[in-house]
């Protein structure tokens, strides 16, 4: 397990147009569960590869693709790395499949998801102008419903976004909160979400920096943990530029989900 230094952190948190200044020290582990978590599934980073219920490519039902949506990656296998205690994406300005950037997936799509519980991960996101890094959650029956524990667009280093999608008579609704903060991608971060019935709770590095409600929010069902590295294709935020960092590399140290004990 790798530890980072202790750092101060200013945050400002924003969240249904509500906002308050938080200081913390960056703790780099999660405190341990509570007596009332189990440990339902754990992604360690151990070894030379990843576990049996973790897979490189993403799922829908029983269909498998390696591209989706507002991304002009390719999600490649051997982009995926497992080194040094460490779980890696690379992304890469190389053209694979359809797309012109190559980069890759970590999730347990078909293999292991959950309705409700605490969802963490202990991350280290790149940056730089078009890098889409995002620790999220969603069905594997498609998209919405989703639950984005943490995101972050390379091009705004200090703005972290957490969001819910999900889908109504009305069509596709979301509801997000973010937070201001140090340059997200310098140093490892624990990322968590509690969800329950009632509503999500955001936090990072021990501290609460958001809630979002799920009242009239239609049930999601079990979901399934995804840590990807997107590259923008000009849609939902700006394409690389002769500034951007290549290879852009996603640090995963671990990820863990709990169920409540009964």
């Amino acid at each position: 397990m790798r530890a980072s230094g202790r750092s101060m952190l200013v945050l400002v948190v924003w969240v249904n147009a509500c906002h308050s200044d938080l200081a913390f020290d960056s703790v780099g582990e999660a405190r341990p569960p509570e007596p009332r978590w189990e440990l339902s599934f754990t992604e360690e980073c151990g070894g030379e590869a990843l576990g049996d219920q973790v897979i490189t490519l993403m799922r829908v039902g029983d269909a498998t693709f390696r591209s989706w949506g507002s991304r002009a990656d390719w999600m490649a296998d051997e982009q995926v790395r497992v080194s040094g205690g460490l779980c890696t994406i690379t992304a890469v300005a190389k053209p694979s499949g359809d797309r012109q950037f190559t980069s890759g997936v970590i999730n347990t799509a078909g293999r292991f998801e959950q309705e409700f519980g605490r969802f963490e991960a202990r991350l280290r996101f790149p940056g730089g102008m078009g890098i889409w890094p995002q620790w999220w959650l969603r069905s594997v029956h498609g998209w919405p419903p989703a639950i984005h524990v943490a995101g972050l667009a390379g091009h705004r280093p200090e703005h972290l976004e957490f969001l819910i999608w999900y889908l109504t008579e009305q069509g596709r609704q979301e509801r997000t909160g973010s937070v201001e903060g140090s340059r997200w991608q310098d140093e490892f971060h624990v990322y968590r979400a509690d969800w329950s019935e009632k509503e999500i709770l955001f936090v990072v590095d021990d501290v609460e920096v958001g809630r979002l409600d799920l009242e009239g929010v239609p049930p999601f069902g079990p979901l399934y943990p995804i840590v990807n590295l997107s590259v923008h294709d000009g849609e939902a935020g700006p394409v690389p530029d002769e500034t951007t960092p290549w290879p852009a590399v996603l640090e995963l140290d671990w990820l863990r989900v709990y169920r409540r004990a009964e």
